[in-house]
């Protein structure tokens, strides 16, 4: 028990990381390639990392803890992820902003800020078993 309790936030790590990736390269792009303002990048961003997030922690993170259907583990996870993206867009704001550190740098820390959030409210209601 203790084993899996680790394994599944060891996995959600590794689905965690390629979302960090998607999520800072998107943010890079649309921000300095397309000259959208950074807080709006990273909206973006974030919306784009949601559903793989979604898809591979479904299939492999949390693939034994599927008692609730489909269509109620998805907007479970959405709705977790917007909270999260709305607590990252305000750290990458204070951090840029008023701190004054690189935007993607600030988005990471931002990223590290949520992740307990999103790994404990995943697992205990859109995974719950």
């Amino acid at each position: 028990m203790i084993l899996h309790k680790h394994t599944q936030l060891l996995k959600f790590c590794i689905v965690g990381g390629f979302g960090t990736f998607v999520t800072l390269g998107t943010l890079y792009f649309f921000t300095d390639i397309c000259q959208i303002y950074y807080l709006y990048s990273n909206i973006l961003s974030i919306s784009i990392s949601i559903l793989s997030n979604f898809i591979l922690n479904d299939l492999w993170t949390f693939k034994n803890n599927k008692d609730k259907p489909v269509q109620k583990r998805l907007p479970s996870f959405i709705l977790i992820s917007i909270s999260g993206m709305i607590i990252n867009t305000i750290v990458l704001y204070i951090l840029t902003d008023i701190v004054h550190l690189y935007y993607i740098l600030s988005s990471f820390i931002g990223i590290l800020i949520v992740f307990p959030w999103n790994f404990l409210w995943n697992k205990y209601i859109t995974w719950k078993k």
